[in-house]
């Protein structure tokens, strides 16, 4: 039997081929940047681009390549302004199965700051890539995108040290790493892109790898849809699992991929993004009897510059016949000072060989395991962590071998600063400290929280504990700080850290935790608690500590106290004191304490903040406290519950502690005084969380109840000579739940125009028709009482009126309101009755009920014509061809005369009413010739205002006599 290849397969198969023998065959690939070390007074980089290709005896070699670069302004890409061409910066070497990598490198100063994009573009990627139609045909496209900015430094791109070609199995979850690292430090972040074949299109037809089919692959741990996922924050690729092998000639699949690789810069304004890479790169899959190797990395780590972070890589496979071998990819291995500047490079034991020579790895036995050594120093300080992409590699025949990735990631902070001492002087407190040893810190941040607590510190922290704040800082070689913020009766807790804030950033850790306090030479506010709520006879209760540890020969008794009122959280107390004290002939030995209450006051509107004034001997101002305000409560209605809040500007701390709510005795209600419960301890640990929601508690909270509150904070000076704890009730407060229950739709109902009395009466010179100029829309309504098995709420506000024009367009608008119990509403002042309505009623909670029935007003058009006109008669009667006197409703008229040969004689729409003359012409341009007596006919297009559009049109015909 002969057979036959039509004229048309056999050229196609021609080309085919032809191009696959001369092509590129490109699998993957990048272009990365950095900053010329020998040119840094220009904007000069060094360019890479590395290419991975098939290495077959067919391929044609690629001895040179070119990029080109494009300036971005406004968004907008503008035209090149440089191609640059180089040829093989590096022998092609074998990085995998029938995989060679290609090596460029271009060198190029740009002309001024800005935004650039820099890419590289091949016609022809490797056949029968199975996620993209016609691969062989689809061009190959990546780039980097540089902003070019002085004021934020230098900057070289991320490079990239894993080769973007990897191995999957199917049915096994393929995990990859493109072991990224930034050598200034910056932040990275990835996201996933559809493959690109130019600057402006992306591949056509592109599909990702877990959606190809047939067959799909499954999840490794069981049943389940596949999934293909990026992690944005390190980088790391996961697929489980693959599927679809075996398509096309090769036996297996090849898909490719591609991803962003983002760089960001921490400034004073925030992060900004310096330029991204694109990388496009293929995985292979197999199906082969092995096993994918597991590895076991340490978790995400911190460590102290200047220590030694040691530990244990371990991998196992799950066949046991096979070894493994574990390698790692990361900046902290090299020992090239241009690409990790700061020394000394990590190690791990079996040696971990550079990338060039990856097939020097060790193999091992099963399970396998490497030792990582890595002694850090101050220089490698930084506020972003190093990537560490550890890789465990099966020995299976080639090229079915398996792998798995993993990457740890671990952050450099700055020692902690030793030796810190606290001295109290008369008004402040000073601090002292040994010298910061750490070099590449620019700075030593002070923190202080009040009281002494202790608290845990983390190295891995990226804030300090609860509590803290900043409160000055000093340069790196600076031993003392003098805080001069510091208020008597409290005492403080201090710690000091550096930061390294160079192009890396970074921190140290912080001190050690010392505490000190100003001598209580002052009065001491410890309450200012409501006693009484009301709006004229409020009462507050202010108590104070006596100044126990003054000093009588510098400020000699016998003492005075004046207490000072301001209203709300305001410190404006005024000159005249609410209160003056008894004279005090010395301060006891032991704490004492004064007190007074404040009377007539409107506590139930506002807070009030006090101060105590210390007077001497001699009347003389000696100090005084500090501020402190009675503690105000606010509510806010939920649904089916009641949001409590409460503050107080005091300078005790009110802070982690447990606060106290009361709620009026439901059992006792409208008892006079009040009767309350305990109804909630609420723990607290910054002023943001006083806050308690109160759902009920063993109630049902009812709408149309009213619940009364006040709460009490528990606070404390963290002073052992002052009582503790000390305890304030806020003013009474009374609220309701919010009401999110709809009231009931109403019954609406639309009085009937007066079209039929209109009708009734004689012709259009009806007086009660012709006088009507505008129209009204009488509409009223019924509010249920019930609605299906529901009563319907009673406790209404108001009644909403909606409008709209034309039957069928679909948006109402709000015309009106009117306050319930009304329930009519006259539409008036309208030019036709023309229109519909419906109508919502909002209860006292502002719901809004659904909207009524919809009622629908049309008019009764009227528009008649007679049939002779007399123009040239003497009585003048008839004069002029009119319509009927009152046409209603009518918005324009097109009328056309014809003579009895179909002529157009005359013709306006200037006017409803038309007013022919019998002249020849149009409108007002008409001849003085009359036309001659006899029938004429014409037609009118009368436009009316109707209800519905497709109403509004209605043409009529007739004919005239003229005379």
């Amino acid at each position: 039997m002969k057979h036959y290849i039509p004229f048309f397969s056999l050229f196609t198969f021609i080309v085919l081929t032809s191009q696959m023998c001369y092509a590129t065959h490109i699998r993957a690939g990048q272009i990365t940047a950095v900053r010329d070390p020998n040119n840094l007074s220009t904007p000069t980089y060094i360019f890479t681009l590395t290419l991975y290709r098939d290495a077959c005896p067919t391929c044609a070699e690629q001895p040179n390549a070119t990029i080109i670069v494009v300036p971005i302004s406004n968004g907008q890409r503008l035209s090149p302004i440089a191609n640059l061409n180089d040829s093989l910066n590096l022998p092609k070497r074998v990085v995998g199965y029938e995989t060679e990598e290609l090596t460029y490198t271009f060198t190029y100063t740009f002309p001024s700051q800005g935004s650039y994009v820099i890419y590289f573009q091949e016609q022809f990627r490797n056949a029968e890539i199975v996620n993209m139609s016609n691969s062989v045909l689809t061009p190959f496209y990546v780039e980097t995108v540089l902003n070019i900015i002085p004021s934020i430094g230098s900057n070289s791109t991320p490079q990239l040290r894993n080769p973007p070609v990897d191995n999957a199995e199917v049915g096994q979850k393929f995990t990859h790493n493109p072991a990224a690292f930034d050598p200034d430090g910056d932040s990275l972040s990835y996201k996933m892109i559809i493959p690109r074949q130019s600057v402006t299109l992306t591949v056509a037809n592109y599909r990702s790898p877990e959606t190809v089919a047939p067959p799909l692959g499954i999840p490794e741990a069981g049943a389940g849809a596949p999934t293909f996922v990026l992690n944005p924050l390190n980088g790391d690729i996961t697929w489980d699992a693959p599927g679809a092998y075996g398509i096309g000639s090769k036996g297996y699949a090849e898909y490719n991929i591609a991803f962003v690789v983002e760089e960001w810069r921490k400034t004073a304004a925030g992060y900004i993004k310096i330029g991204e890479i694109v990388r496009d790169m293929q995985i292979t899959v197999r199906d082969q009897p092995n096993k994918r190797p597991e590895l076991i990395i340490p978790k995400d780590t911190c460590i102290i510059a200047g220590t030694v972070l040691k530990a244990i890589i371990r991998a196992t496979d799950p066949d046991k016949n096979q070894s493994i071998r574990i390698s790692s990819e990361s900046a902290i291995f090299s020992t090239s000072t241009a690409l990790f500047p700061h020394q000394p490079a990590a190690t791990l034991d079996p040696p971990n060989h550079p990338p060039k020579v990856r097939d020097q790895y060790q193999y091992q036995g099963n399970p396998a395991q490497s030792n990582f050594e890595w002694k850090t120093v101050c220089q490698q300080v930084r506020a972003q962590p190093y990537d560490v992409v550890f890789k465990a590699e099966d020995n299976a025949p080639v090229p079915n071998q398996l792998t798995d990735t993993k990457t740890w990631r671990i952050t450099v902070v700055g020692p902690p600063v030793t030796g810190l001492k606290p001295i109290v002087e008369a008004n402040a407190i000073r601090l002292s400290w040994d010298p910061y040893t750490c070099s590449g810190a620019t700075q030593l941040l002070i923190w202080r929280k009040q009281g002494c607590s202790p608290d845990q510190i983390d190295p891995c922290a990226k804030s300090v504990p609860a509590g803290y704040t900043l409160v000055g800082r000093v340069t790196a070689t600076s031993t003392s700080f003098l805080d001069q913020t510091v208020k008597k009766g409290i005492q403080y807790a201090y710690r000091v850290s550096a930061a390294f804030t160079g192009t890396s950033g970074g921190a140290g850790i912080l001190s050690d935790q010392v505490c000190a306090r100003l001598k209580l030479t002052v009065p001491i506010i410890t309450h200012v608690s409501v006693s009484k709520t009301d709006l004229a006879q409020g009462q507050i209760k202010v108590r104070w500590a006596q100044p126990l540890e003054i000093n009588a020969a510098e400020i000699p008794g016998p003492y005075r106290y004046q207490v000072f009122r301001a209203t709300g959280f305001s410190t404006s107390f005024g000159s005249t004191p609410v209160f003056t004290s008894d004279l005090q002939t010395s301060i006891p030995d032991t704490t004492s304490y004064l007190s007074f209450t404040d009377s007539g006051l409107n506590t139930e509107v506002n807070p009030y903040t006090y101060v105590v004034v210390l007077l001497s001997s001699n009347g003389a101002r000696a100090d005084s406290s500090q501020p402190a305000s009675s503690v105000r409560l606010s509510a806010t209605p939920l649904p089916n519950a009641i949001q409590l809040k409460w503050t107080a500007q005091v300078p005790w701390d009110n802070t982690n502690s447990t606060h106290i709510v009361y709620r009026e005795d439901q059992t006792k209600k409208n008892q006079v005084p009040k009767a309350y419960v305990k109804l909630a301890e609420v723990p607290v640990s910054s002023a943001a969380s006083f806050t308690y929601i109160d759902t009920g508690n063993g109630i049902k909270l009812n709408k149309d109840s009213l619940y009364c509150y006040y709460v009490e904070t528990v606070g404390t000076y963290n002073e052992r000579l002052l009582e503790d704890p000390l305890i304030n009730a806020s003013q009474e407060l009374c609220s309701t739940p919010l009401d999110t229950v709809k009231p009931c739709a109403v019954v609406l109902a639309i009085d009937p125009t007066p079209c039929a009395q209109w009708a009734s009466e004689e012709g259009s010179s009806s007086p009660s028709f012709c006088s009507v100029s505008t129209y009204s829309n009488h509409l009223s309504w019924v509010y249920p009482q019930t609605e299906g098995d529901k009563e319907c709420d009673q406790d209404l506000s108001h009644y909403r009126i909606y409008y709209k024009r034309y039957e069928e367009d679909t948006e109402f608008t709000l015309i009106d309101s009117v306050w319930s119990p009304v329930q009519v509403y006259n539409h008036i002042n309208l030019t036709s009755f023309a229109g519909c309505y419906y109508v919502t009623v909002v209860d006292r909670s502002g719901n809004e009920s659904a909207p009524s029935n919809i009622v629908c007003q049309d008019n009764c058009p009227y528009y008649a014509l007679p049939n002779v006109i007399t123009p040239t008669l003497p009585d003048h009667q008839n004069d002029l061809f009119k319509p009927y006197p009152c046409p209603r409703f009518v918005e324009s008229v097109k009328f056309s005369v014809y003579n009895r040969w179909g002529r157009k004689v005359y013709e306006t729409n200037e006017s409803i009413y038309i007013n022919w003359s019998g002249r020849i012409g149009s409108g007002e341009n008409t001849l003085p010739e009359i036309v001659s007596s006899g029938v004429y006919y014409y037609l009118a297009e009368v436009k009316f205002i109707r209800l519905k559009r497709k109403d509004e049109i209605v043409k009529i015909k007739g004919w005239i006599q003229v005379f």
